[in-house]
């Protein structure tokens, strides 16, 4: 078998970790510690304004670490993080500790177990089923969506939040020394090419562009130049945003709506279920028609989905929403790593998702405790989700501007 597909195990695997466990157990954990340290939703949900600050502050830093072949050692150090930040949170006593925990570990911990580190992993070895590749190892993400959510409302109320962050510590510790037993960073580090084959090969897909030439070295600031990464930042950013917002507040909007935790819990679930179908089939449809394409039926889910959430708000609406949603989101991840790579090639990979993550930062920051301050002043959602609806169809404007350089994959 070849081995890169134990790279996009592998990646599955850290995805699950960075979604499954640290994002998606946080919106469980909202209404828990408001009462714990006596704060509201603002207050709580504020630790998604800092986190992506943090999280920009080191992706040029990580990304550039990871196009020099260091991931066997950037990705393993994430899980450490990971783990110590858990088991640092089962023992917090203020709220302030939260917000010192999360920029300090989990950031590090999310943009090398996903994010930069991930997504490089498997570019790295994939060129002519990239999207694909990258799609099947982010349904990690959603099958720890799947299984965590519920299975965090039953451990929560057996065994108590803090008992449970710290085994989720724990766990993960364990898990770190594998990580650093199974990476292999790069395919030539195994005498290999990507794909698996002799040498690479043009696709032959409808979708493909056209011969690619070699591409100039990376440059800071002729990038920062370069239209596209900021339209892809603003399009990530925006789906970045609306996926954060949904994994915190969801719950808890339900919850509020008359919906029983366990149930509200599953929403969560369902909407990570046809996620980790979305990632699968959108990674295929780019890989066909090409990224852009792709993209734009996911975002246009995405309308769908938040237009349903302003005139549809029952319960019985919201899981069929809820749904459309999932499925939408599931192409955000694959599709944005795939448009970074067809727009700047492989080599200035890393870099250009580090300084993608910097430039989307302050839409991933602001939306999630948007949410939480618009609740607390108004009691509702309501102005929130249609703000977010405004930016996701700006986003698809945006998308329609990208214009993708011919550079070797």
């Amino acid at each position: 078998m070849f081995y890169g597909w134990i790279m996009v195990a592998v990646a599955f695997v850290t995805q699950f970790i960075s979604s499954g466990i640290i994002f998606y157990t946080f919106g469980i954990a909202l209404k828990e510690w408001t009462v714990e340290f006596d704060a509201g939703r603002l207050g709580v949900s504020g630790i998604h304004f800092v986190l992506p600050w943090a999280g920009a502050a080191i992706a040029p830093f990580v990304g550039r670490l990871a196009s020099a072949g260091h991931l066997r050692v950037l990705i393993p150090a994430g899980a450490v993080a990971a783990g110590l930040g858990f088991c640092a949170i089962s023992q917090a006593t203020s709220l302030w500790q939260l917000y010192v925990v999360y920029p300090l570990l989990m950031a590090y911990a999310a943009g090398t177990l996903s994010g930069v580190g991930a997504s490089t992993l498997v570019v790295n070895w994939f060129s002519r089923t990239r999207a694909t590749a990258l799609g099947i190892s982010q349904i990690g993400a959603s099958v720890g969506g799947m299984i965590m959510a519920p299975l965090t409302v039953s451990l929560f109320g057996a065994h108590g939040w803090r008992d449970v962050y710290l085994g989720f510590g724990l766990v993960i510790l364990a898990i770190a020394p594998l990580l650093a037993w199974l990476i292999v960073g790069r395919p030539a580090d195994r005498g290999l090419h990507p794909d698996g084959v002799a040498a690479p090969a043009p696709s032959a897909s409808p979708g493909a562009s056209a011969p690619l030439a070699p591409q100039p070295a990376f440059r800071t600031r002729a990038a920062l130049r370069e239209t596209n990464i900021w339209l892809i930042a603003f399009i990530t950013g925006v789906g970045f945003m609306l996926s954060s917002v949904v994994v915190t507040h969801l719950v808890a909007m339900a919850t509020d709506a008359g919906v029983e935790p366990l149930r509200a819990s599953r929403l969560l679930a369902i909407m990570a279920t046809v996620a980790a179908f979305g990632k699968i089939a959108f990674g295929r449809l780019a890989d066909r028609a090409g990224e852009r394409t792709a993209y734009a039926v996911s975002i246009v889910l995405e309308v769908v989905a938040l237009g349903g959430i302003l005139l549809l708000p029952t319960s019985l609406a919201l899981e069929g929403i809820t749904a459309i949603l999932g499925l939408g989101i599931g192409g955000n991840l694959p599709l944005s790593a795939a448009l970074v790579a067809r727009t700047f090639g492989s080599a200035a990979f890393g870099p250009m998702m580090g300084m993608k993550t910097m430039l989307m930062t302050p839409l991933v920051a602001t939306g999630t405790p948007f949410a939480g301050w618009i609740f607390d002043e108004t009691g509702s959602y309501r102005i929130a989700f249609s703000v977010f609806l405004a930016l996701v169809v700006l986003s698809l404007a945006a998308l329609w501007r990208v214009r993708p350089a011919v550079v070797q994959p």
